[in-house]
């Protein structure tokens, strides 16, 4: 019996609902008392994985994806350290929300775009696959402040988690467990996630 085309056009509808229900940001994991993630990786949040390595491999595929995101020219940040970093520091603190974008409660793509928003009135996409799509991507040796930093908590080569880099090898993101915080790209955790940075101009 062949499908008709109406109810195929329900099934694409519901597909593009499904990506858009997905591509929101995965919950911080719990942290040790050392300050590092426990090594494993979140469950929830962006999951599509179909063609991706196997996650054991870790670093070295940390290192490739960033391979791949060196840009020919780098444009220089913009971005007035100081003040970016007041902007950032406003949101220290706020607790973790999925979906939430404001004081009461926030998730990492939206805790960047609402720090964009309030440092320079710009207006960037809300999800963090869709940050990830920004154009101009940054290696890893030429992060300045402001620059998006991106990371796969669950393993897959495509980012669940963006964070703000603030210089020094920290960068602010919102953790499920700790509201938004601090971190270093330089712990292992997030070393191995690391899958790339973009930078708004």
């Amino acid at each position: 019996m062949s499908v008709s085309v109406h109810t195929r056009a329900h099934y694409m509808l519901f597909g593009l609902a499904m990506v858009v229900l997905v591509s929101a940001c995965t919950p911080y994991p719990m942290y040790n008392n050392s300050g590092e993630a426990p090594d494993r990786h979140a469950t929830q949040g962006d999951t599509d994985q179909s063609d991706e390595p196997n996650a054991e491999a870790g670093g070295v595929y940390a290192a490739a994806a960033d391979e791949r995101n060196r840009s020919d020219e780098v444009m220089p940040s913009a971005i007035e350290p100081r003040v970016f970093e007041r902007v950032v520091d406003s949101y220290i603190g706020i607790p973790y929300a999925a979906g939430g974008d404001g004081k009461s409660g926030i998730d990492c793509s939206n805790l960047v775009s609402a720090v964009y928003r309030d440092y320079a009135g710009k207006r960037l996409p809300t999800s963090t696959r869709s940050q990830y799509r920004l154009p101009l991507q940054i290696a890893q040796d030429d992060l300045q402040v402001g620059d998006l930093v991106f990371f796969s908590l669950q393993g897959g080569h495509l980012p669940d988690h963006v964070g703000l880099y603030l210089g020094d090898g920290r960068f602010a993101h919102a953790s499920e467990s700790r509201g938004v915080i601090y971190s270093s790209v330089g712990i292992p955790y997030f070393r191995d996630a690391y899958r790339g940075a973009r930078r708004v101009m």
